[in-house]
């Protein structure tokens, strides 16, 4: 019982503040956590591109789906978590850059997997698959 108070507590009891923070825009560790989302969004929407230009729309992140509607969705949840983050950082929150950190890395491991698609050389993706190579 008394656990269960002390939580209740923590979340109910007002943490105080010991100086009033800088503005996000003027403290360089939130602009570079909010540049790296940003870009991240970039890089996997340009490695997406790339690999549809290289192996067609089959094999790649999304498939046959529209490239452009989908990579705004991309960059709008990645804003919106980015902004998330950064509400969190104006609340004082200790883990405020998890939700864009989280997001950079999504965007980076999803653009690295369509960078590093391909058949190899002499050889191309089944039409309609998105792993299957056979020889041209």
């Amino acid at each position: 019982m008394k656990r269960i108070i002390a939580v209740i507590l923590l979340f109910v009891v007002p943490v105080a503040q010991a100086e009033p923070r800088k503005h996000w825009y003027k403290d360089p560790k939130a602009l570079l956590i909010v540049g790296a989302a940003l870009a991240s969004s970039a890089i996997a929407t340009k490695m997406a591109h790339d690999c549809r230009v290289r192996n067609g729309e089959g094999p790649c992140n999304g498939g046959y789906g529209a490239f452009g509607g989908r990579e705004g969705v991309r960059f709008g949840f990645t804003a919106g978590l980015t902004a998330l983050s950064l509400g969190m950082r104006h609340d004082d929150l200790k883990g405020w850059p998890a939700f864009a950190l989280g997001v950079t890395a999504f965007n980076l491991t999803e653009g690295l997997k369509d960078n590093y698609k391909s058949c190899g050389p002499g050889r191309h993706f089944l039409e309609g698959t998105k792993s299957t190579c056979v020889p041209n």
